[in-house]
């Protein structure tokens, strides 16, 4: 039985990603984001957020597989990718801290050094992405003047477009799995406090647990900003682009 249900796990995982529960594909149109952005000091992993995807798929559309032929296979398949949303917007890291540590004392330290790992990549990222930023706002300024007077050509200003396109797309991934790791972190700390008897130094843990949870969460909101604002720069590079189009076809 055991290898039936490593081949469905291995299986569901494979649908999946083509279903959309998984996404690790790049579509940079071959030009990298600026390498500060995928420094491994701070790079995330969505390793966690698929084990959670596999197992609500597993629930969902595994038996489901297991009885159904032809071609009610594709509506298992339907159910799974349903039953990956459930499994990542569960209580999974809570069910793992109780499953693995027996005591509060045990999950509260459990969690805060998941927060306190988690935390230090997001800070570290938006204050790189900060930076990225600030120098390349500087550098659209001159390409801007170029623009202007007609001095810029039209594949730099492509490149540049695709360059922002890339950089927006690290910062949009890493968003992506800190705000479903902050969403998991709140409902564990949620779960560990909701089971009652704490004792001062849970209480205390509990605080700490507040104070890398709203760390976070403002190191999120940076990352956003830095996102939001290279969007921006972005269209208005488009809209360059535009125009330069408009004023080569009137030449």
């Amino acid at each position: 039985m055991r290898w039936r249900v490593t081949l469905l796990t291995s299986a569901l995982i494979g649908a999946l990603a083509l279903s959309g529960c998984q996404s690790t594909s790049s579509s940079w149109g071959g030009v990298d984001p600026d390498p500060r952005l995928v420094n491994d000091d701070f790079s995330v992993s969505w390793i966690s957020y698929v084990t959670a995807c596999a197992t609500g798929a597993l629930v969902s559309g595994g038996l489901c597989l297991l009885i159904t032929d032809g071609d009610q296979k594709a509506a298992c398949i339907a159910a799974a990718a349903a039953g990956c949303a459930i499994g990542a917007a569960s209580n999974a890291l809570l069910d793992n801290l109780r499953q693995n540590y027996h005591t509060k004392e045990q999950q509260l330290d459990a969690l805060i050094a998941k927060l306190e790992a988690d935390r230090q990549k997001a800070v570290y990222m938006a204050a790189t992405a900060n930076q990225v930023y600030a120098e390349d706002k500087a550098k659209l300024a001159s390409l801007k003047k170029d623009i202007k007077s007609h001095k810029a050509q039209k594949a730099e200003i492509e490149h540049r477009i695709a360059y922002y396109d890339a950089n927006i797309e690290v910062l949009q991934g890493n968003l992506d799995y800190h705000e479903k790791a902050l969403a998991s972190y709140q409902e564990a700390r949620k779960g560990i406090a909701a089971d009652g008897g704490n004792s001062d130094s849970d209480r205390a843990k509990l605080r700490e647990c507040d104070r890398q949870i709203a760390q976070l969460e403002k190191a999120i909101e940076q990352i956003r900003g830095s996102m939001l604002s290279y969007t921006e720069d972005r269209n208005v590079l488009n809209l360059s682009l535009e125009n330069y189009d408009q004023v080569a076809a009137q030449a």
